[in-house]
């Protein structure tokens, strides 16, 4: 569960700063879902909590670098709405990751994830129309 902690609008997306409930981490998430669809996350409420899924959006790297977090494999196929993604460990927080962004990494038990930003895909199984 994460408890919604802030909702700062940009013009036409925002993000959305979340904290996991179970690890007191906190996350900025980007969310563009209203601009692409009726079927959105505008009901986020500041103080309420909502079981959510984060992707993390970036590019595999070779070595830890500004930004670089190290992926743990959770589960190699974990299907979100239609989308293969890749369930990850890091530290003590679960994210997502497209299966084809790390196909050829997934007989490792851990990777180096550069990411540049977290996308908030699901919301109390309200998916993101780009999981549809």
């Amino acid at each position: 569960m994460y408890k919604v902690i802030s909702i700062s609008d940009d013009e036409m997306t925002r993000n959305v700063e979340l904290e996991n409930s179970d690890t007191g981490t906190i996350e900025e998430c980007f969310d563009d879902s209203a601009l692409i669809s009726d079927i959105n996350f505008d009901f986020l409420t500041i103080g309420k909590e909502y079981e959510c899924k984060i992707k993390l959006f970036g590019t595999v790297v070779q070595s830890m670098q500004d930004k670089t977090v190290i992926c743990k494999i959770l589960s190699k196929n974990e299907m979100v709405g239609t989308k293969e993604m890749v369930k990850v460990l890091v530290e003590n927080n679960k994210y997502y990751i497209p299966r084809k962004k790390v196909e050829k990494y997934l007989d490792n038990e851990m990777f180096f994830f550069r990411y540049t930003r977290k996308d908030l895909i699901e919301v109390d199984n309200i998916l993101h129309s780009d999981m549809l």
